[in-house]
C-alpha cells in the first residue's frame, strides 16, 4: 500500500499548476499591499528581480534536461537521471525556481503576510511533492538514484558538487517549456501593478502601458503556442 503523504504527493504533481490558485485569490481578497515610501521603488524592483531569478533558474535546469524527464506534464516521467549542471547543485532546482518566482511577486505585491503564507503553502507542497517524486525515482532507477541523492541535497544547494553539463542547452526547449511560466509571471505582475494602484491610490495607473504590454504577450504567448504545434 502506498504511504499516504506519498500518494499525497503524487496528486500535488498532477495538479501542481492550479493548486496555487486558491492561494493568490486569498492574498488578493484578505492582504491589501503596501506602500512603503520612499523606498517603494527599491521593493518593486526587488520583487521582480527575485521572480527573474527563478526563472532564470528555471530555464537553466530545463534547458540542460535530459529528454523524457518530467518538465510541465502532469505524470511522473524519467527515462533519464539529470545529475548535472542544476541538478548537481540541488535535486530540485525547478522547485526553487517556482519559490523564488511567487515570492517574487509577493514582494512586488508589498504585503509580508502574504509573503509568510504563501512560503509556508509552498514548503508543504513542495515537501510532499518531493516525496511522490523520490518514490518513483527509486522504483525507475534503484541504486543510482540512491547514489545521487546521497551526493546532491534535496533544497539547499551545495556549490561543491557542481558538475558540467553533459547536455546541450536547448533554447527552443525552453521557450516551448517555459512559454506558460514566464506568460503567467509577466500577466501576474502586471495585474498586481493594476490592482495595486486601484487599492492604494484609487486609480489604475500607466494603463496605456499595461494595455500594450498585455496585448504583446498574449500575442507572443499564443504564437509559440502555435510554434509548439508544429513539433507534435
Amino acid at each position: 500500500m502506498i504511504n499516504p503523504a506519498i500518494k499525497l504527493g503524487r496528486w500535488l504533481f498532477r495538479h501542481r499548476s492550479i493548486t496555487p490558485l486558491p492561494m493568490i485569490v486569498i492574498v488578493l481578497f484578505f492582504f491589501p499591499p503596501r506602500h512603503y515610501g520612499a523606498i517603494q521603488p527599491w521593493v518593486t524592483l526587488a520583487g521582480v528581480a527575485l521572480s527573474f531569478l527563478g526563472e532564470i533558474i528555471r530555464a537553466l535546469s530545463v534547458g540542460f534536461a535530459h529528454t523524457g524527464t518530467s518538465g510541465r506534464e502532469s505524470y511522473l516521467r524519467a527515462d533519464a537521471l539529470n545529475t548535472t549542471g542544476a541538478y548537481s547543485l540541488v535535486r530540485n532546482p525547478l522547485y526553487i525556481g517556482n519559490t523564488l518566482i511567487h515570492c517574487g511577486l509577493l514582494v512586488f505585491w508589498g504585503n509580508p503576510w502574504a509573503l509568510a503564507l504563501m512560503l509556508v503553502f509552498l514548503w508543504i507542497q513542495y515537501a510532499l511533492i518531493i516525496l511522490g517524486e523520490e518514490s518513483f525515482l527509486i522504483q525507475q532507477h534503484g541504486d543510482s538514484y540512491e547514489e545521487y541523492r546521497k551526493r546532491v541535497p534535496r533544497i539547499t544547494p551545495l556549490p561543491g558538487n557542481y558538475r558540467k553539463p553533459d547536455s546541450p542547452f536547448l533554447w527552443r526547449k525552453v521557450l516551448l517549456k517555459e512559454n506558460d511560466s514566464v506568460f503567467n509571471m509577466l500577466i501576474m505582475f502586471l495585474v498586481l501593478h493594476a490592482l495595486r494602484g486601484h487599492l492604494l491610490m484609487n486609480e489604475i495607473p500607466d494603463r496605456v502601458f499595461l494595455i500594450a504590454a498585455a496585448a504583446i504577450l498574449i500575442a507572443a504567448y499564443a504564437g509559440i503556442k502555435i510554434w509548439k504545434k508544429s513539433f507534435q
